[in-house]
């Protein structure tokens, strides 16, 4: 890496093809060098490299809520204020992505500043009841922030205030991207490292675990993984093609062979409530369900600004709705696990994928809900 300048506002990067791997570089709007990189190379790690590194003591980290300090009172300053309504999943996360398209096409200062605002969207304090449709908008904006970087703030007012008026003088005075109120503190989200549980809770061998995506990869890894590791023999598989789909044939073999003696395979699209619900009814007595792992989901990446109602509903179908069926229907099984596949882009807000990380931001958000309920999740 070489570094020429520091200080440039605009930068044009050229990213070329430079043996076996590539080399960029970056000049800034009058063509002066920046930065060189190069070449990068790309090369395949074997499982035992990945093995033989650990997963380590402190691997594993948390969003904490953090509160700022007292900061003096301040103007509105120049922020205008998009507020998430109440409903479906879909509708709701359509009104803000319309809102916030409106408003990058019209806003042309770069100066301008827009809150979006929802309210109890963020599990602040251990125990909290969140709003998974809430939790829905903070996954989209988080991926606009990304894309449009100091332009946007996310605001999750207090869910024990009512109405929709935010102060916005608390937005001046901080120099944050996304913020908490609660009561008067101002919170702010920040990663820290956390244990790991002691001990995993023990399964039941003899009920069934339904696992949604369950003949794509993640699914049948974990398939394959519960047969092997914790000996469950009754497992439900749900895809749409399901027992066409490629491979499941050969999943169903080698699960056999791992000891599962119940393997069944069944299309079912989990966002199709009525669908659903006839699977989990023909669950035999003999095997109740015990176990639920939601690892479906489809993608349709682009830049925000492209993005449609159409392809935000076809991600959220897959993951956020899916996800709330299952909810409703098994609140009566006696399930020892409720185990939802998000994505860290739900948290960072990953570029491009702003309809992915709305609907895995809906899975933490389902998540905090249930452990508040007292439910496995």
């Amino acid at each position: 890496v070489e570094l020429f300048a520091v200080g440039a506002r605009v930068l044009r990067v050229v990213v070329r093809a430079d043996g076996e791997g590539v080399s960029m570089r970056a000049t800034d709007g009058a063509g002066r060098p920046v930065l060189a990189l190069g070449p990068l190379v790309s090369r395949a790690v074997a499982e035992d490299q990945l093995s033989s590194a650990g997963t380590g003591e402190d691997a594993l980290f948390a969003v904490e809520w953090r509160a700022l300090p007292p900061a003096a009172p301040a103007g509105p300053g120049d922020f205008s204020t998009l507020v998430a309504g109440d409903g479906p999943v879909e509708r709701v996360v359509g009104e803000v992505l319309r809102g916030v398209q409106e408003w990058l096409e019209t806003e042309g200062s770069s100066a301008a500043r827009l809150a979006v605002v929802t309210r109890g969207a963020m599990p602040t304090r251990p125990g909290d009841v969140v709003d998974a449709v809430s939790s829905a908008v903070w996954g989209l904006v988080r991926s606009v922030q990304s894309e449009h970087p100091d332009r946007i703030v996310l605001v999750d007012a207090d869910p024990a205030t009512a109405g929709d008026e935010v102060d916005l003088g608390l937005l001046a005075s901080v120099d944050e991207p996304q913020i908490a109120i609660r009561g008067e503190q101002v919170l702010v989200p920040r990663l820290a490292r956390t244990a790991s549980a002691a001990q995993a809770a023990p399964l039941d061998r003899d009920g069934t675990v339904l696992i949604t995506g369950g003949t794509g990869t993640l699914g049948g890894l974990l398939a394959r993984h519960l047969a092997a590791e914790h000996g469950i023999r009754h497992l439900l598989l749900l895809s749409r093609q399901g027992p066409d789909a490629p491979g499941a044939a050969d999943l169903a073999a080698e699960l056999a062979e791992l000891g599962a003696t119940d393997v069944r395979i069944v299309a079912c699209d989990a966002a199709d409530r009525d669908a659903l619900a006839a699977v989990l009814a023909d669950i035999p007595d003999h095997a109740p369900l015990t176990g639920v792992v939601h690892a479906a989901g489809v993608l349709d990446d682009g830049v925000f600004t492209a993005l449609t109602e159409e392809r935000l509903g076809t991600v959220l179908r897959a993951k956020a709705r899916a996800a709330a069926h299952l909810d409703e229907l098994t609140r009566d099984a006696d399930l020892g696990m409720f185990v939802l596949y998000s994505s860290a882009s739900a948290t960072f807000g990953t570029p491009g994928q702003a309809n992915y990380a709305a609907a895995n931001a809906f899975l933490d958000g389902l998540a905090a809900r249930r452990r508040a309920e007292g439910l496995p999740g």
